[in-house]
C-alpha cells in the first residue's frame, strides 16, 4: 500500500473516531444561565461524558433536555439532588431538604422521586406534580381535582412509572430554573455528566474539574 494511501486512511479513521466520540461519548455544551454559580459561570463551555448516562449519582452536575419542552431541543445544566426512589421535602417557599427539620422547614411535605416499577403514593401536595409527570413523560391522561389524582377518569391513590426520575437543582437557589419549576427529570432526558470546563474567560478556571 502506498504511503499516501496509508496517510489518507489514517486521517479518515481519525476523523471517524472523532465524530463517533462526539456523538456517543463526549459532548460540549455551554452554560446557559447563572443558576450553577459558583461551580459554573454563564457562558463557560464544558465537556460532558455521555458514557456516564447510566451511572449518575447524587451530587453530580448533569446536562439534560428541558423536561418542560416537547421538542427537547433546549438543554439545561443542574446538580442531582435526589435519586430515583428517594424522598425529599419542600415547603411553601420552595426550600428543599432531604429530611424534615422541625424548626426550619415545617410545614414541609414529603415528595417521593419516582423509581421505575415502584408505586408512589398520591397526596394532595404531590398530585399536581405527579399529574404533570404522567402527562408529559408517561403518555397518560391524568387530571387533578380537589387534591386527588385521576387517570383515565379513575381516582388513583398510588401510581407506577415506566422509567426513573431525578430531582435536579441549581447551586444558586435563588434561580428557579430547576426541578422546582419543571418537576422531575426523566431518565430518557439525561445527556451526560459534566466533567471539565474547557472554555472560560477566566484562565484560572480553564480545564477545572466540575464538582
Amino acid at each position: 500500500m502506498k504511503p499516501i494511501v496509508k496517510i489518507t486512511l489514517a486521517l479518515v479513521g481519525a476523523v471517524l473516531i472523532a465524530v463517533l466520540l462526539r456523538l456517543f461519548a463526549v459532548g460540549t455544551y455551554s452554560v446557559p444561565f447563572e443558576g450553577m454559580e459558583p461551580a459554573l459561570h454563564r457562558g463557560e463551555r464544558i465537556l460532558v461524558n455521555k458514557w456516564n448516562y447510566g451511572r449518575i449519582s447524587r451530587g453530580d452536575v448533569i446536562v439534560f433536555h428541558d423536561p418542560s419542552e416537547a421538542d427537547g431541543k433546549k438543554t439545561l445544566i443542574g446538580r442531582v439532588m435526589a435519586m430515583p426512589g428517594e424522598v425529599i421535602y419542600m415547603d411553601h417557599d420552595f426550600h428543599f431538604s432531604h429530611a424534615v427539620n422541625l424548626q426550619d422547614t415545617l410545614p414541609a411535605q414529603p415528595i417521593t422521586v419516582p423509581l421505575k416499577g415502584v408505586e408512589v403514593p398520591i397526596r394532595p401536595w404531590n398530585a399536581t406534580l405527579m399529574r404533570n409527570t404522567l402527562t408529559l413523560h408517561e403518555g397518560q391522561q391524568a387530571e387533578v381535582a380537589d387534591g386527588k389524582l385521576y387517570i383515565d377518569g379513575q381516582e388513583v391513590r398510588q401510581c407506577l412509572f415506566t422509567q426513573n426520575y431525578y430531582w435536579v437543582m441549581g447551586d444558586n437557589e435563588s434561580t428557579l430554573s430547576d426541578s422546582r419549576l419543571f418537576g422531575f427529570v426523566p431518565e430518557d432526558h439525561l445527556i451526560g455528566k459534566a466533567t471539565r470546563i474547557w472554555f472560560t474567560p477566566q484562565l484560572s478556571r480553564l480545564w477545572k474539574k466540575v464538582e
